[in-house]
């Protein structure tokens, strides 16, 4: 199977691209075309939201509320871009205060790194008739790649922990309000899932013994901020321990084909097995949105880019494994979890993107699958 002309994948994988990472005329002029209709209703973080966004913090919804607001949520990609300020608008606004407090220059507002970029142009090359593909040489990209002079990205949003937790003390048992200076009271956006793995009575309510036991996880997995809020970095953790021994266990991804890496997308998941070992273990990714889905099927890895740049996205692509037109594994800046997911690409932390380059090679197989959510 491998021995098919890598020239032949190469000349395929352009057209494919063009058809399925092309960008939408908004996306591709930075300019907003067509805006729903701006809603009057409050929301249910209306004063959060207005303070982030240095509005009149009055806990009222008016013309200019929702037109910050749906500037807001139309840059990072929340949908639908109404002008409310809702739970996915809040949760976003405080991913980038707590990276803006870290001062991690990593951490952008803008999305656009993390989108899939434009499709490889690689240089013609004679077929190669090894399994493994042509040499490891890379055809040099249509830009000279400009290196990210921020940190390496992390799973974690960058937060901004306590400096002294054992400043003030919990509430007692019968507190009503707030369970304290360093408990979130605020109900998760992941809050049933996270009782259900705690063992917690299952409500969908923040309770004071809910904050407690979900802040305990974050400290025993070094999830920041270790605030007790049942977010998606936490929920994506508890997956992640559940998928460690055995991500296979269902044998969606085959066995049968030697080293294969594996793309889950109803689990935001990929690892590596060779048969039924795994080889590299599960980490999350961020894969397609809805309209620009990761395609499904067994594919290989056919062009490598280190420090590939899109033109089409003016972005970095760094580590970048092309395995289906334009789509490929690469790292991103800022968020892994954040809304609403690629133009096609499996993004990665930039640390689990580096090893997977180092691990895998041209004509290895990638298996994708499964539905990603909100697709």
């Amino acid at each position: 199977m491998r021995a098919t002309g890598t020239a032949v994948l190469l000349a395929t994988a352009v057209a494919l691209t063009m058809a399925g990472c092309s960008p939408s005329t908004t996306e591709a002029s930075g300019a907003v075309d067509d805006r729903a209709e701006c809603t009057t209703e409050t929301g249910g973080h209306q004063r959060d939201v207005e303070e982030f966004l240095g509005l009149e913090p009055d806990g009222v919804q008016s013309p200019a509320d929702c037109t910050a607001i749906q500037e807001f949520q139309i840059e990072h990609g929340i949908d639908p871009a109404e002008g409310l300020a809702d739970q996915a608008t809040w949760d976003r606004a405080r991913e980038l205060g707590d990276q803006a407090a870290d001062d991690d220059p990593a951490a952008t507002p803008d999305e656009s790194p993390a989108d899939d970029a434009e499709a490889p142009r690689p240089e013609p090359e004679p077929a190669d008739p090894s399994p493994s593909g042509p040499a490891s040489a890379d055809p040099a990209p249509s830009a000279e790649p400009t290196p990210s002079a921020g940190a390496p990205d992390d799973a974690e949003p960058s937060g901004n922990p306590e400096t002294d937790p054992a400043a003030g003390s919990d509430p007692e048992p019968d507190a009503p309000a707030a369970p304290g200076p360093d408990c979130a009271a605020e109900t998760g956006s992941h809050q049933r899932e996270v009782e259900e793995y705690l063992g917690l009575p299952v409500d969908g309510e923040q309770s004071v013994e809910d904050c407690r036991a979900i802040r305990d996880f974050q400290r025993e997995h070094g999830i920041e901020p270790d605030e007790g809020y049942a977010g998606p970095i936490t929920w994506s953790s508890m997956q992640q321990l559940e998928l460690a021994e055995n991500p296979n266990a269902d044998g969606a991804c085959p066995t049968d084909l030697g080293r294969i890496a594996c793309v889950d997308l109803t689990r935001q998941v990929m690892w590596v097995q060779d048969g039924e070992e795994v080889v590299f273990a599960p980490v999350p990714v961020r894969t397609g949105r809805d309209g620009y889905e990761t395609r499904t099927g067994l594919k290989q890895v056919y062009w490598k880019s280190e420090d590939h740049w899109s033109t089409l996205y003016d972005v970095e692509m760094p580590y970048a494994q092309f395995f289906d037109g334009g789509q490929a594994f690469h790292a991103i800046t800022g968020d892994i979890y954040s809304p609403p997911g690629s133009h096609g690409c499996v993004n990665m932390r930039h640390e689990d993107a580096r090893a997977l380059w180092d691990l895998l090679d041209n004509g290895d197989d990638v298996y994708v699958w499964g539905t990603k959510p909100g697709t």
